[in-house]
């Protein structure tokens, strides 16, 4: 189950930054808040760049939609154990109906949490 109660995820908060070109060497929170996130920054640091951390922390998303597509397809039994069965099944022995019923399955799930334009990049 996702934790909602974070406002932040600090391993993906310092990817974000990574990917931006940010001279990031760490990041802390003292209650999982935006408020008390500390950036550690290398000596280099500019004054734009801190910034632009701090921009990013503002729209920042702990949780994304790919987390909660994870979490739908678990809640409906759409695990890699159960793709691979129905995939032999379709493709060994002829029989597509669970391929077809999974593919139903997630494309709701997709359609009910549409990846953002950041996340449909990373995928």
């Amino acid at each position: 189950m996702i934790n909602p109660i974070f406002e932040v995820n600090l391993i993906r908060l310092q990817r974000e930054l990574e990917q931006a070109g940010l001279p990031i060497v760490g990041l802390s929170t003292a209650d999982g808040t935006k408020a008390t996130v500390r950036f550690d920054f290398s000596p280099d640091v500019t004054d734009e760049q801190r910034v632009q951390a701090a921009n990013i922390l503002k729209v920042h998303a702990p949780i994304t939609a790919e987390d909660k597509r994870r979490e739908a397809y678990a809640q409906k039994g759409i695990t890699d154990t159960t793709m691979i069965l129905a995939l032999w099944e379709q493709i060994v022995e002829g029989k597509p109906e669970k391929v077809q019923a999974i593919q139903v399955m997630k494309q709701q799930i997709d359609n009910e949490f549409p990846l953002n334009k950041i996340e449909a990049q990373n995928k």
